[in-house]
């Protein structure tokens, strides 16, 4: 039977990441356009390949890596829904190759918790969201849970080659989302750690180790110093809040992860906030303390909790240093999901104390109560037509279907809420929708409008209710339709 538990571990962990790629596919396919995305296809279809590099336009949606590649996409098979959302899609496998290399770098295809650990990793809808859209956040993701598996591997293996791939995906991981610079500075300030800590093995290799990590570093700054001043100096971190770290980026990413969640304490942010400071509270006292009573560090280090650990305190402390002391402001939402797989390895590292103890029934117990506990949440949180951060769009092709239905015939002119009108041009022009016309963006909404429908959110209807009558309530975004 033991035998047999590695092939079994591997083929349900390959089930498990085969299984989520799918809904991935689905919602890529089947939700409409959000209106984020639209302004990211425009980009990419009416900028040229340099203007994308060097970012000439200015424009907030500053996912280099993904107005690049959706532009290589769109001009291969066209504009269409799954086309612009192609290279996401495809961005999942990196990432769950990047899962695959971290569950068994931890425990190994014979551990009961290999099956358990991959579902944790994986088992937020919120972020999974992101694969399914055409824009950076599934991409950085991805880019630097690799960039993670990398860097255990170094440190467990003690080759150097996996810190240069550590560094080279956390530098791609930053291009995809800048965000992610507080990463690649955390990931760059650990590689030389292990380098001092395994010395012995590397001395002589010195000079090379410096020589591509200053390649790596300079064609990464290279590439991105155009960008980054011209963010900078157009101060696009406005949008951001500053009332710190816990409020505007633990709290906010965890409710987002939690939303509809009725599995035990997970249905509480802050409960779940106060365990993660537990467990990392934990691993930072643990690895304090061996290192205490340890004259061998080139062993402790081998194991993972000492380099997630490092990794993760350290972007945190970087995120804090650019805060507090260059008063910028705090990543929030989605800025800040990187923070997933960080918290995740380290959590894994901790269970994998556990797991290395010899008590069967314990650990028989333990990995199937998580396994249980994941899929609830995973259920009970995943929702097959919306997209969470971008929720007033889901009900687009029931405003199109609607109106096609009921319109005899004749040509319709609808107007709109100025966040609704990209997601139905986009709709229109490319579906196409020839018997639909919208009128033009515009960020206030017009009583007099000559047209037959308005779609508009449903605490705006006073503004307009004297001249229309409710057609459909969507309830799903707070959105309504109405007619004159």
């Amino acid at each position: 039977m033991k035998l047999l538990r590695p092939q079994f571990n591997r083929l349900v962990t390959g089930l498990i990441l085969f299984a989520v790629f799918c809904t991935v596919l689905y919602k890529a396919i089947q939700i409409p356009i959000t209106h984020d995305e639209v302004a990211t296809l425009y980009r990419a279809r009416d900028s040229s390949f340099s203007d994308l590099l060097f970012y000439t336009n200015h424009d907030q949606n500053n996912h280099i890596l993904n107005s690049i590649l959706t532009k290589v996409s769109i001009n291969i098979f066209d504009i269409h829904l799954w086309s612009i959302r192609l290279p996401n899609i495809l961005f999942f496998l990196i990432f769950a190759v990047g899962v695959w290399r971290i569950v068994k770098l931890i425990f190994g295809f014979s551990s009961f918790f290999i099956i358990p650990a991959t579902a944790i990793f994986i088992a937020n809808p919120y972020i999974l969201d992101f694969f399914s859209l055409c824009r950076g956040y599934g991409m950085s993701l991805a880019l630097s849970t690799l960039s993670i598996s990398f860097l255990l591997a170094f440190f467990e293996r003690k080759n150097l080659n996996f810190a240069h791939l550590a560094l080279i995906f956390a530098c791609l991981a930053s291009y995809a989302n800048f965000t992610l610079v507080y990463f690649l500075f955390s990931v760059l300030s650990i590689i030389p750690l292990g380098f001092i800590i395994y010395r012995r093995q590397f001395g002589s290799r010195l000079i090379k180790f410096l020589i591509i990590q200053s390649i790596i570093i300079i064609g990464y700054g290279a590439l991105v110093f155009i960008p980054l001043n011209i963010i900078l100096s157009t101060n696009q971190m406005i949008y951001w809040e500053s009332d710190g770290f816990i409020e505007n980026t633990l709290l906010p990413l965890l409710s987002n992860s939690l939303s509809g969640s009725k599995t035990l304490f997970l249905q509480s942010s802050i409960a779940v906030a106060v365990g993660v400071i537990a467990i990392i509270t934990f691993s930072i006292t643990y690895i304090l303390i061996k290192i205490s009573k340890s004259s061998n560090h080139e062993a402790l280090f081998q194991n993972p909790i000492f380099a997630s650990t490092i990794l993760l305190i350290s972007t945190i402390l970087i995120n804090l240093f650019h805060c507090y002391v260059l008063d910028a402001p705090f990543l929030n939402g989605r800025l800040a999901i990187f923070y997933h797989p960080l918290f995740i390895v380290v959590f894994l590292s901790t269970i994998r104390l556990i797991s290395l103890k010899e008590y069967y029934s314990l650990k028989t117990f333990s990995s199937g109560i998580i396994l249980v506990l994941t899929i609830m949440h995973f259920t009970q949180v995943w929702r097959k037509d919306i997209f969470r951060e971008w929720y007033y769009d889901a009900t687009t092709y029931k405003v199109l279907n609607h109106l096609n239905s009921i319109r005899n015939n004749e040509h319709i002119t609808i107007d709109s809420h100025w966040l609704f009108n990209p997601a139905l041009r986009f709709h229109i022009e490319f579906d196409p929708i020839d018997w639909l016309t919208l009128k033009p963006y515009n960020k206030e909404i017009l009583p007099n409008t000559d047209s037959k429908f308005y779609y508009i959110m449903w605490d705006e209807k006073h503004k307009i209710e004297q001249n229309f009558r409710t057609e459909v309530d969507y309830q799903t975004g707070g959105c309504l339709m109405i007619k004159r």
